[in-house]
């Protein structure tokens, strides 16, 4: 091993040397952020709290969020792959599109009276 490159990484100032898995994960998150920076929301064109939303979540595999696949240190071309199947939307916007879903969902698995609200079965 070259000199220079013992001592760059043991270098006080630089920090302990990073693991495969975080530099990986590191590589990753920045692809995103690469990403995000030159999109904006498919709904309102806003560029402010935009996150990736599957445009089929139901035939999507568990594991195949991007957050998963950039926690796991998955390469930069299976992200984009999966980043292929999604729009770029705000989360007010998400919020908007998915809150109707959400409240027309059956509570009665959730312990809920009746459909009614503030009423938990105990």
């Amino acid at each position: 091993m070259p000199p220079d490159l013992q001592l760059s990484l043991f270098d006080d100032d630089a920090g302990p040397p990073r693991t495969t898995l975080e530099a990986d994960v590191e590589r990753g998150r920045e692809f995103v952020r690469s990403v995000l920076r030159r999109r904006v929301c498919v709904s309102c064109c806003g560029d402010e709290r935009l996150v990736f939303h599957h445009r089929s979540p139901m035939r999507r595999p568990f594991d195949a969020y991007v957050a998963r696949l950039v926690q796991a240190g998955s390469s930069n071309r299976r992200i984009a792959i999966e980043i292929a199947k999604c729009e770029v939307i705000c989360r007010r916007c998400l919020l908007a599109r998915t809150r109707p879903q959400m409240l027309r969902t059956d509570r009665s698995t959730a312990g809920w009276d009746s459909g009614e609200r503030g009423n938990h079965k105990r």
